[in-house]
C-alpha cells in the first residue's frame, strides 16, 4: 500500500510509528490528523490489524472531508466510532478476500 494518497485533493500520508501519543484517546491504535494531513499506524499491532486501522483512519478523513461528519455521526463521538470501526471491518474482509493487499508497508 502507498504511503501517499489523496483525499478530496489533499495529498494525506501515512506515518508507521511504534505507539500512538494522543493525549485525548489512551490506547489509540491509529489517528487521523486532518490539519496536517496525516494518518498514523501503530506498528506494535498485528499486519492486519494496521490495514484495519489504515481503513479505519481513511474513513475518518473521508467523512470530515466530503461528509462534515454527518454521515457518520460527531466526530469523536462513541457512534462516530461505532459506525467506522464497522464500516473499516467490512472493507477489510471484502478487499482482504478479493485478493486486494491492504499490508501498509
Amino acid at each position: 500500500m502507498k504511503r501517499r494518497f489523496r483525499i478530496a485533493g489533499h495529498e494525506y500520508r501515512v506515518i508507521l510509528t511504534k505507539g500512538i501519543i494522543d493525549p485525548d484517546k489512551r490506547g489509540a491504535i491509529g489517528q487521523c490528523k486532518n490539519n496536517t494531513h496525516e494518518l498514523k499506524i501503530d506498528t506494535t499491532q498485528e499486519p492486519s490489524e494496521q490495514s484495519v486501522v489504515f481503513l479505519h483512519e481513511i474513513l475518518h478523513a473521508i467523512s470530515f472531508r466530503y461528509f462534515f461528519n454527518t454521515l457518520f455521526g460527531e466526530a469523536g463521538t462513541t457512534e462516530n466510532e461505532e459506525m467506522i470501526d464497522r464500516l473499516s471491518e467490512a472493507l477489510y474482509q471484502v478487499l482482504s478476500s478479493a485478493g486486494i493487499d491492504l499490508t501498509v508497508t
